[in-house]
């Protein structure tokens, strides 16, 4: 979120972005297996990614109550973005800023105490 801030900030107030459209992306691709592999280490406890297929997904949604047009359109955002152009990774954040993104596990660092009170309350 920071990265996308602070590309915001640097478009609104700087020239040469009129007309321009940018897709900002991180540094590195992470499936979601990889995402609770690095917060089970964080939080010192298990998190697991259970993958489900898009026909399991939608099911366990509209189970929950979701109305269909909504899990529908959540397992196409899934598929988006493990399958199709939202698997990818831009430049423009460096483009933009002349800096990399800021990488997940550095994230994970700056926010490591909201994390850790999140895991306890729940």
């Amino acid at each position: 979120m920071r990265d996308v801030a602070a590309v915001a900030a640097k478009i609104l107030t700087s020239d040469g972005h009129v007309g321009r459209i940018y897709t900002l992306t991180g540094s590195e691709a992470l499936t979601y297996a990889q995402v609770a592999e690095k917060l089970s280490k964080l939080l010192g406890t298990t998190i697991k990614y259970v993958d489900l297929s898009p026909q399991q997904l939608k099911q366990s949604m509209l189970q929950l109550g979701m109305p269909q047009w909504q899990a529908d359109a959540l397992v196409d955002l899934a598929a988006y973005y493990m399958e199709g152009p939202g698997a990818g990774i831009t430049g423009d954040v460096q483009r933009v800023l002349g800096r990399q993104p800021i990488r997940f596990d550095q994230f994970l660092q700056d926010y490591a105490a909201s994390f850790a009170a999140k895991s306890a309350v729940a």
